[in-house]
C-alpha cells in the first residue's frame, strides 16, 4: 500500500539531462519525468531516461524542492492538532485523498482505531471529521457553569455554549466515561459525553 506522498515546494521542471534522454515531456517535474520514462519502448533509451530522471529526483530531494511525507506521520499530526487552528494540516491529508481516488487498492482508511480505543474518522478533504470513544480523565465546571473536559491524552476542551448537562458522577468514570468530538462548519466543534446524548459546543484550550 502506498504510504508516502510528495510535496513540491515550487514549480519543478525536468533537467536538460532528462530531456536529452528522450523523456516524453521536457516540461515535466522530477516525479512526472521519472514516471514518463516508462512510456519509452526502446530499452536503452528508457534506461537512460530513468537514470537521468532519478538523478534529477535525488537532487530535488537533497535541495528540499521535494519533501517525502509518510502517511502515518500526517495522520498523527492531524489527530494531535484536532481542534486547533492549523488550516495547513488538513491540506496535507487531502494529498492522500486525491491520490486514493485513482485506485481503490490505495484508498486511505476513513476510520482508524487508536491504542486507547478511540476511533478517528477522517474527512475526504483532509483532516479529522470526528473522534469518538475518547477516554475522559476529568470533568469540572468553570464559574459560569460551563464544562471543562480533560481527556486522558492531555487535551482540554471547554464548553462554549449554555447547554445544561447532567452532572458527571464518580460511577460514570468507573463505567469508562468517553467523549465524542465532531467537526462542524467553519471549524467549530461539538462534544457528546457518554453519560448523556446531549451535544454541546466546545473549543480546544491546548
Amino acid at each position: 500500500m502506498l504510504r508516502y506522498t510528495l510535496m513540491l515546494a515550487g514549480a519543478l521542471a525536468a533537467t536538460p539531462a532528462a530531456a536529452s534522454a528522450q523523456s516524453p515531456s521536457a516540461e515535466a517535474g522530477p516525479v512526472d519525468a521519472l514516471l514518463n520514462c516508462q512510456t519509452i519502448e526502446a530499452e536503452p533509451a528508457r534506461l537512460a531516461c530513468q537514470d537521468a530522471a532519478l538523478a534529477d529526483f535525488e537532487a530535488a530531494l537533497t535541495s528540499g524542492r521535494i519533501a517525502v511525507v509518510e502517511r502515518e506521520v500526517v495522520r498523527a499530526v492531524e489527530r494531535d492538532s484536532f481542534g486547533l487552528a492549523l488550516p495547513r494540516v488538513g491540506a496535507l491529508g487531502a494529498l492522500f485523498a486525491r491520490g486514493d481516488d485513482a485506485d481503490a487498492e490505495l484508498q486511505t482508511p476513513t476510520e482508524e482505531t487508536l491504542e486507547d480505543g478511540a476511533v478517528v474518522e477522517y474527512a475526504r478533504g483532509g483532516g479529522v471529521a470526528e473522534i469518538r470513544g475518547l477516554p475522559v480523565a476529568n470533568v469540572e465546571e468553570d464559574p459560569f457553569d460551563r464544562l471543562i473536559v480533560t481527556l486522558e491524552n492531555g487535551q482540554v476542551w471547554v464548553q462554549t455554549d449554555s447547554t445544561r448537562l447532567p452532572s458527571v458522577r464518580p460511577r460514570h468514570y468507573d463505567e469508562g466515561l468517553t467523549a465524542r468530538i465532531r467537526t462542524r462548519m467553519f471549524g467549530a466543534h461539538i462534544m457528546e459525553l457518554s453519560h448523556t446524548r446531549r451535544s454541546f459546543s466546545v473549543e480546544r484550550r491546548n
